[in-house]
């Protein structure tokens, strides 16, 4: 199994986010760190949307 992990300076758009998804393909999305977690659905069904100190564990 292989993991990616993108971290992106400052802010960055859904345009941007849709590019990272497209390219890497990942089997599972966890958005951190914004505004509007949510708002990933609209982008991929991989989505995975944790509660603050949720933990989530990949088999």
């Amino acid at each position: 199994m292989m993991y990616i992990v993108s971290i992106r300076a400052g802010h960055s758009d859904y345009t941007g986010f849709r590019q990272v998804i497209d390219i890497t393909k990942p089997e599972v999305v966890i958005p951190i760190h914004t505004e509007n977690k949510e708002r990933i659905k609209e982008l991929t069904d991989k989505a995975v949307i944790l509660e603050d100190m949720e933990c989530y564990r990949m088999l």
